[in-house]
């Protein structure tokens, strides 16, 4: 799965917390963090987190999550992406 699809998958799991937040998935930018932006609070983004893995057939650990920015799209993308490679090599 490439990360356009990545991103889709991940913005489709959010389209309510969106539409919450007043915000459109289609307009929602790469670096948008979703707790600094209120589009889910810890418990939401451990849910997601869990939401990702078996979507996603993937252990994540949160811990792992880039320390400058662990939630934006961006770097939920790329850990993805790059645990989707790890586990096919």
């Amino acid at each position: 799965m490439n990360k356009s699809e990545i991103r889709r998958k991940i913005l489709s799991m959010l389209t309510s917390d969106f539409a919450r937040a007043g915000m459109a998935p289609d307009d929602v930018g790469d670096n948008l963090d979703l707790l600094d932006a209120g589009i889910v609070d810890s418990f939401g983004f451990i849910n997601l987190s869990l939401q990702l893995e078996e979507t996603f057939n993937i252990p994540i650990d949160i811990s792992e999550l880039d320390d400058d920015s662990p939630s934006t799209i961006a770097n939920l993308v790329s850990m993805i992406a790059q645990k989707q490679t790890n586990r096919t090599t």
